[in-house]
């Protein structure tokens, strides 16, 4: 359904309202991406500041860049001139000024500056899993496997890092299932884990700290994955027009917060591909915008690329 675009049918929410319709389009790409091995799938991808260019990582240990065109169509030119940068990308973040930034779980090689030269490299901890970059870049956030936090800047060849401390997780031992820093530098952690004692069982709920590390608490419902502000996965969490959207494949919907917690509305995505792999489905979009772009790969091997207009 490449280039087509609809919107998923209304279906009622535990109030009794219609959720509102997601319009998503299956973008075309002037050079296709590569087919991803059944075994290690993973497809990320981040928008630029701007919103005029979309950096998408594959397993391939390739970094492509890709601008948007303009129009109802959604059509992703390669940009030939940048070319493919050769670094393995298990998550990204894009600063303003296109500074791009990758880790790469696979490896120990820390926190990379991959574009433009020089790059450079930080290494807080031997093994970095995410990050989180607000639009202007002030905020640079990267959790490591062993669940610590850092802030991180790069300049030139030089690499600087902090660690943030007092910033700890909800008991529970949960894990970490994605990192997003809003554009007022709160830090919001997707968790998996034990996080309602009085259930039995793991829960999704999302983390919520100020820029110095301080608990504001959790949000998203801790009794049923089935209420609406409840997740039945987390697989990524991005800016929707100054809000936050997590995209909860498992529910086929978008998931829309305030920055402070507060649930606002479920967009339906039931016209995504019926066979992407939903561990391996990426989300990025822009304060300034009110539509996201969704990456995943299908059982196939083959990945795709969808704008969804909320």
């Amino acid at each position: 359904m490449t280039g087509a675009s609809s919107s998923s049918s209304s279906s009622s929410s535990s109030s009794g309202e219609p959720e509102p319709l997601a319009s998503v389009t299956e973008c075309t790409l002037s050079d296709p991406l590569p087919w991803s091995d059944w075994w290690v799938n993973d497809t990320v991808i981040r928008l630029s500041p701007e919103g005029d260019a979309l950096y998408v990582a594959t397993d391939r240990a390739e970094i492509r860049r890709y601008w948007i065109s303009e129009g109802p169509d959604c059509e992703l030119t390669f940009d030939n001139e940048l070319g493919m940068l050769e670094a393995g990308a298990s998550d990204l973040g894009v600063d303003l000024g296109a500074t791009l930034f990758a880790v790469d779980q696979s490896t120990s090689v820390g926190i990379q500056r991959v574009w433009p030269s020089p790059t450079s490299t930080c290494q807080p901890s031997e093994w970095m899993r995410y990050l989180g970059i607000d639009a202007s870049g002030g905020h640079k956030i990267a959790s490591s496997y062993d669940q610590e936090f850092f802030r991180f800047n790069t300049l030139g060849e030089d690499c600087h890092y902090t660690k943030i401390q007092g910033m700890n997780l909800p008991n529970g031992d949960p894990y970490i299932k994605a990192v997003f820093v809003d554009s007022s530098g709160q830090i919001h952690i997707g968790l998996y884990g034990d996080l309602n004692p009085d259930k039995v069982g793991p829960e999704y709920a999302i983390a919520r700290y100020a820029p110095d590390g301080t608990g504001l608490g959790l949000y998203g419902s801790l009794e049923s994955a089935f209420d609406p502000d409840g997740f039945c996965t987390i697989n990524d969490i991005t800016n929707c027009g100054g809000d936050v959207c997590v995209h909860d494949f498992n529910c086929v919907a978008i998931k829309r917060f305030s920055t402070s917690g507060v649930f606002i509305e479920e967009h339906e995505t039931k016209v995504l591909r019926w066979d992407l792999e939903f561990s391996e489905t990426s989300i990025t979009g822009r304060a300034e915008i009110d539509h996201l772009y969704v990456a995943g790969t299908y059982d196939a091997g083959g990945r795709s690329i969808f704008r969804v207009n909320l």
